[in-house]
This record gives structure tokens, C-alpha cells and sequence, in this order.
């Protein structure tokens, strides 16, 4: 299969030039075609990014926007090139502040390879979990097991198969909602979810074999809520939302390969990072992992 990696950037050097790093260092990675996708505007950082790259002895192709797609948008517009128009079996999406392990993209294909033979509900994987277990001996227990999820949506895999199913719904809702900020439009966007994606649910008995997690889908349901304080409005819960829709979920491992280490972003400040469990995510490197080639699905509590 023709997999793509995309590292998705904008303006924040100080990370990407880490995350870049860590991306080309991968075990097998020489299998996949290394992308990074810059939006521009206003406060890009796009020359400065090239001069990272230029540091580089790798192969490593460049997208840029002149324009500002804004983070939603952008995403959207980078899985549509690599799946829809250059016709990549798989898309590896990773945000410029995830510093991946070594095994990391040996071990995402093994997972996507083991989902697609044993579930058919299974839209997208991630190795991306906020395991807040410190060491690796607690870690190690848990190397095999996966959980479905809908959250963490910033280092993952998708399928063209799942993206092409998604398209018609992922395109409404972009065009009427995403290319400007955040914070604006709040009900008419949840309206819209709740009408089209969230209310008409009839996917239960399509699968043959559906994931016996539904972790990702009950967070779902209490995001969309009618008491919910403020739903979730991006182009990730748009993700998350159409894809619950279409019958299928996200899994990942719960122990994570990839760490997160974007304090500033669109999103996060110094504020709320603190106020948020990633700067208690651990990275840590285990030679079981280049063995693994099954995984288990997972209910119970971590042990510390």
C-alpha cells in the first residue's frame, strides 16, 4: 500500500524543528513518502521552516500555501490532496508538536494492517494516548492494548477507503464552517452536526465484526449533548462526529509512541497546558515493539 506522511505546520519552528527530526529517524520510513504541508499568511513561518529542512539528509517533499487556510481547513485540505487527488492508500497525519518514537511508523502500519483483518468499523488508528504512566516496566504491560477513541486527533492514520465515504460530509461542513477562527457560530455549527451527522444514526447492524470498544462513541454522545457547556466545534470533532456517524470509530494504544510538546498553538497556552494532563506523558522506547504484531482490545484501569 502508497502511504504518505503529512506533518502539518504553520508558524511554530521551535517545535517542527523536532518533530521533523523524529519523523525521518522512524524505523522502515524510507517505505513512505515524508510530506510537510505549510499553511501560509499572515505570521507563517514558511522560510524558516525550509531552512530546517535544508539541515535535513532526507527526502522530504514540501506543500505551501501562499494563503491562510487556517488550522480546520487545512487539515481537510491536506487529507483531501494525499487520499482523494494523489491516490495514497494511507495518510499519516502528524501535527508539527508530536515528537515520534523510533518504532513509530512500523508499528502504526501493524496496527492498521491488524484492524483492517479482524474489525471492519474501524476508521482510523493513532499511537497517540495520554498514558500517565512514568515508567516503562509500568508501561510495558500494556504494550499490546488498544482502546476506541474519538479524542486525539494529532498523530494518526486514515485510509483512503474511510476518507472517500467521509468526503460528502466532511466538504458540507467545511465549506460552510471552516477557513476563519474559532469561537464564532457555536449552535449553528452544532445545529448542523446534530441535523446531519448526530441525530441520524443507523449504522448498528451494518458491521460484521464491530470493535468491542465504544469509548469513542460515548464520548461522542456527551460532547453533542443538549447540557453540554460548549461543544466541540473544530475540524477534529467534525472528524470524529462523521465518522461515529458512518458506523465507525478510532483505536489506539494505550501506551503512547508519540508525545506531545506543543505548549503554544492555536488552541493551547502556557495556562492551559498547565491546567492539562500532557506534560505528565512520557515518552519511552521499548525493544518489544519492533515483535508486535497483534493487539488486544482493552477494558480495565492502568495500574501505576
Amino acid at each position: 500500500m502508497r502511504t504518505a506522511i503529512a506533518v502539518i505546520t504553520y508558524n511554530r519552528p521551535q517545535y517542527f524543528q523536532h518533530c521533523i527530526k523524529r519523523v525521518v529517524a522512524c524505523e522502515g520510513i524510507g517505505e513512505a513518502d515524508v510530506w510537510v504541508c505549510m499553511d501560509g499568511g499572515r505570521g507563517a513561518t514558511i522560510h524558516g521552516n525550509l531552512d530546517i529542512l535544508s539541515e535535513l539528509d532526507s527526502n522530504v517533499q514540501v506543500i505551501t500555501n501562499f494563503k491562510n487556510s487556517g488550522c480546520g481547513l487545512h487539515h481537510v485540505e491536506v487529507r483531501n490532496r494525499f487520499l482523494s487527488e494523489l491516490g495514497y492508500d494511507r495518510l499519516i497525519v502528524i501535527e508539527d508538536d508530536m515528537l515520534l518514537g523510533p518504532t513509530f511508523y512500523r508499528l502504526i502500519q501493524r496496527l492498521a494492517d491488524w484492524a483492517t483483518t479482524e474489525y471492519d468499523n474501524i476508521g482510523a488508528v493513532s499511537l497517540w494516548y495520554a498514558n500517565q504512566l512514568q515508567t516503562p516496566d509500568a508501561k510495558r504491560p500494556y504494550l499490546r492494548k488498544v482502546v476506541s477513541t474519538n479524542a486525539g486527533w494529532t498523530a494518526y492514520m486514515i485510509s483512503r477507503r474511510m476518507w472517500e465515504n467521509m468526503w460528502p460530509l466532511v466538504n458540507e461542513y467545511s465549506q460552510k464552517w471552516l477557513g476563519g477562527g474559532y469561537g464564532f457560530e457555536i449552535e449553528q455549527r452544532t445545529a448542523w452536526l446534530h441535523e446531519k451527522v448526530i441525530h441520524p444514526l443507523t449504522f448498528s447492524s451494518e458491521f460484521s465484526s464491530p470493535f468491542p470498544e465504544t469509548q469513542g462513541w460515548d464520548q461522542i454522545s456527551k460532547m453533542f449533548a443538549p447540557d453540554a457547556p460548549r461543544p466541540p466545534i473544530g475540524q477534529d470533532a467534525m472528524t470524529a462526529a462523521i465518522m461515529y456517524h458512518l458506523g465507525y470509530c478510532k483505536i489506539e494504544t494505550l501506551v503512547n509512541r508519540c508525545v506531545n510538546i506543543g505548549v503554544f498553538g492555536v488552541n493551547s497556552g502556557l495556562t492551559r497546558w498547565n491546567r492539562s494532563i500532557l506534560a505528565d506523558v512520557k515518552l519511552h522506547d521499548f525493544a518489544e515493539d519492533y515483535g508486535i504484531r497483534e493487539f488486544e482490545p482493552y477494558r480495565a484501569g492502568l495500574q501505576s
